[in-house]
């Protein structure tokens, strides 16, 4: 019998992007406390950050965000190195899928110490992608990633437009 975030793994899925907002605040919250004077040099996300909150904005926001991206970077950062590492399996081929899904999403999202929260969740999500990958399939897994990675991105969209920003 599969363990209960494997038999349940849409609701674990949506759990698991909640984990990474969680992480992300956490981040966020210790380097503000340890390190007050550092400047991020790039966040993902904030250079397209829409002027003007309206319901139309906050759709095609999470269109965009939420469903798209989520999948396209599920593909490129997780689908296909697996792919790739598909000969070597066990815990070497997982750890290798998430070392290199971490240093992607580090890599893309500022490459500072301020993206060493995205870093962490993706390597969180390269977890679950191979978790899934294993315990059942491939294709379930990408669609699992990619709602995991949706929730994340939803939740944070979701929150700078009730309290974030203009």
């Amino acid at each position: 019998m599969k363990a209960w975030p494997l038999r349940h793994v849409w609701v674990s899925s949506a759990l698991v992007g909640g984990l990474c907002v969680l992480v992300l605040l956490g981040v966020k919250i210790g380097l503000a406390l340890a390190l007050p004077e550092a400047v991020p040099t790039f966040r993902a996300g904030e250079a397209t950050t829409p002027e003007t909150k309206t319901g139309l904005t906050l759709i095609r926001e999470l269109t965009v965000s939420a469903a798209l991206i989520p999948f396209v970077e599920t593909l490129l950062l997780f689908y296909l190195p697996s792919l790739a590492l598909h000969r070597v399996r066990g815990l070497v081929g997982s750890a290798a899928l998430v070392a290199f899904a971490g240093a992607a999403g580090w890599a893309l999202h500022g490459a500072d110490v301020h993206a060493l929260g995205h870093g962490l969740c993706f390597a969180l999500l390269g977890a679950w992608f191979s978790t899934v990958t294993i315990a059942q399939e491939r294709g379930r897994a990408v669609m699992a990633t990619t709602l995991a990675h949706g929730v994340w991105n939803a939740l944070i969209l979701l929150g700078w437009f009730l309290w974030g920003g203009s």
